[in-house]
């Protein structure tokens, strides 16, 4: 490949980051914010080797006209980091895994693998790596007009979790209590050969110490194993990755009770409260630490009637609208300098220059709407409240 049409990299010895330049000599820093002080580990005139943070390796070097990254880390856990760019401006994007931003008359695609990015307002790129290796490659944009950065703005594709058609999608651990207090569950259910078991009938035995905690009117019902007409159970869903805040909007409990032969009605649509983040490696900043999102639900159970309510297994799921995404979608003008157009004004529409289509100027995804219900898919059991039954009923 000509290197006058190649993207390079400046290094400089200690310093953990480098420089983009263009074939136009345009100069875009990179540096990683969550660095530790020991990061720089060496660098050639072509390559330069430092921990984008603490256990990331990060190897930058060029190839075949591009400029590669590449990240490993010892966890498989997804752990998010943050690269500082300057001289440049970069458009608003949210969990993809490719962008595109203008280096005055040229523009830059950057492309992520086992990994999405994410922009915020201080110009900061944030990348989740999504298990142990990732990568991401520069390379330039390859349309032969002038870009202006005004012109060229990623498509949201409506307020959805986006994820690439390969990348692993959020899943949920579901917990079943009897009480929450506003801030803690306690109480949790009784596991039966590794199926939770609801029932109205009190499922958790008090030691000495917390008896005098436990309502009078539970402590009957737990001693001659009786239930009352209908129980309320608190669920605790934990994501395995941090999830948007429009995307916790939309997530759902769905709870599919049993109809009495050995089937399950519709789910059941329940709403989930957000209540906090847990903080997972947090790199001295807890706010762009990856976590695991916590949820609240609940739901009021029946006594068995034969009727409207039967015994047997019930099966809960996280529901995610989720869109895979195929291709990047973008919105252009395209200000053309040459003879293929009729004057240098901006125009939208397909056009040709020197040979190149440019195509419409809207591209748009051709994701796939889909939605996805969690792998955590939990199996529960209720049993029948009017008598306390042995473990082999």
């Amino acid at each position: 490949m000509d290197a006058i049409n190649s993207l390079s990299i400046e290094t400089v010895a200690g310093r953990a980051g480098f420089n983009l330049v263009t074939p136009g000599n345009h100069s875009v820093s990179f540096d990683f914010i969550e660095a530790p002080d020991n990061a720089y580990v060496g660098n050639t005139s072509s390559a330069v080797v430092f921990y984008a943070a603490e256990e990331i390796r990060a190897t930058c070097f060029m190839m075949d006209a591009k400029v590669s990254i590449t990240f490993s880390k010892s966890s498989s856990v997804p752990q998010l980091f943050t690269v500082s760019i300057k001289n440049v401006v970069l458009p608003e994007v949210q969990a993809v895994q490719q962008m595109l931003f203008s280096c005055g008359n040229e523009a830059v695609m950057i492309e992520a693998f086992d990994a999405l990015l994410t922009t915020n307002s201080n110009n900061e790129l944030l990348v989740l790596m999504q298990g142990t290796d990732g990568r991401i490659e520069m390379s330039l944009a390859g349309v032969g007009a002038a870009f202006k950065a005004a012109n060229v703005s990623m498509l949201a594709l409506g307020d959805k979790y986006v994820v690439s058609a390969s990348a692993r999608i959020p899943e949920f651990s579901i917990g079943v209590f009897d009480a929450f207090d506003g801030e803690d569950f306690s109480r949790p259910r009784p596991v039966r050969l590794g199926v939770p078991v609801i029932s109205t009938v009190p499922g958790y035995i008090p030691t000495p110490d917390e008896d005098d905690t436990i309502p009078q009117a539970e402590r009957d019902l737990l001693k001659y194993g009786t239930g009352t007409e209908s129980r309320t159970m608190y669920f605790r869903v934990i994501s395995n990755v941090p999830l948007a805040s429009s995307m916790r909007d939309e997530l759902r409990l769905q709870i599919a009770l049993p109809d009495g032969n050995d089937m399950v009605k519709e789910p059941v649509d329940v709403e989930l409260e957000y209540l906090e983040r847990i903080v997972v490696n947090p790199n001295g900043n807890p706010e762009l630490a990856t976590g695991r999102d916590i949820f609240k639900a609940q739901y009021d159970f029946h006594r068995e009637d034969t009727v409207n309510y039967v015994d047997g297994f019930a099966y809960l799921s996280v529901y995610l609208p989720m869109t895979i995404q195929r291709h990047l979608p973008l919105k252009m003008q395209v200000e053309g300098t040459g003879s293929g157009f009729g004057s240098t004004a901006p125009v939208e529409g397909h056009s040709t220059f020197s040979g190149l289509s440019v195509g419409a100027a809207e591209m748009m995804s051709a994701g796939e709407d889909a939605q996805v219900q969690s792998l955590a898919e939990v199996k529960t059991k209720r049993r029948s409240t009017r008598k306390k039954k042995s473990d082999n009923d």
